[in-house]
C-alpha cells in the first residue's frame, strides 16, 4: 500500500464553503450550537478563517480535503486549538490521528496550555483524550440554543515554553 499524501495548508474560502456542506455529523452540530442554527457552516468557517488568517489551516490526504482547523493564541502562552472535519476523516482515521498527533506535539512546544471547548455529545471527546487531553469533569456552559460544552486542557512543556506566562484562561470563547 502506498504511503498517503499528506498536505497541510493555508485554508481558502472555498475550502471553507467545501467543508462546510460535508461536514461530520457532530461537527455540524457544534458548529450550530457555537454560531447559531441560521449560521451557515460555511460562512461562519470562513469567518474563523479570516479573522485568524495565518493560524488556519486545511488539511488534505490523497488529494482529498479533510477538515480545516487551527491553533490560536487567546492570550500569551495559551494557544486553543480547533478541528472540524469532514467524514473522510473516518476514512483516513490512521493518516488522520498521526498528524493530530504531531500538530498536537507542535503547539505544546509554542504554548503553556492548549485549551477549548467541545460539544458534550461529541464522540470528539474520546479522540481528544486519546490525543493527550483532559476532559473536565462539569459542563463548562450551554449556549442560547441548549449546547452543552465541556472544557479540554493540554499542558505544555515548561521548558519549551519558558517565554511565555504559565496561566489559563476559564473565561476564553469556544472556537470550532
Amino acid at each position: 500500500m502506498d504511503e498517503p499524501r499528506i498536505n497541510i495548508r493555508r485554508a481558502t474560502r472555498e475550502d471553507c464553503f467545501d467543508i462546510g456542506r460535508r461536514l461530520r455529523r457532530d461537527d455540524y452540530i457544534e458548529l450550530r450550537h457555537t454560531f447559531g442554527a441560521e449560521e451557515d457552516p460555511g460562512w461562519a468557517l470562513d469567518g474563523q478563517r479570516m479573522a485568524y488568517e495565518d493560524q488556519t489551516f486545511t488539511l488534505i490526504i490523497n488529494e482529498e480535503i479533510i477538515g480545516i482547523g487551527g491553533c490560536v493564541e487567546t492570550q500569551p502562552g495559551v494557544g486553543c486549538p480547533w478541528f472540524m472535519g469532514t467524514d473522510s476523516c473516518r476514512k483516513y482515521m490512521y493518516t488522520f490521528h498521526a498528524v493530530a498527533i504531531e500538530l498536537v506535539k507542535h503547539w505544546k512546544s509554542e504554548y503553556a496550555l492548549l485549551s477549548n471547548f467541545v460539544w458534550d455529545g461529541s464522540a470528539a471527546k474520546k479522540w481528544l483524550q486519546r490525543l493527550g487531553f483532559a476532559m473536565m469533569p462539569e459542563i463548562s456552559h450551554v449556549t442560547d440554543s441548549g449546547g452543552e460544552f465541556r472544557r479540554f486542557v493540554m499542558s505544555g512543556d515548561p521548558a519549551e515554553c519558558a517565554h511565555y506566562q504559565r496561566q489559563s484562561s476559564p473565561s476564553a470563547q469556544p472556537v470550532p
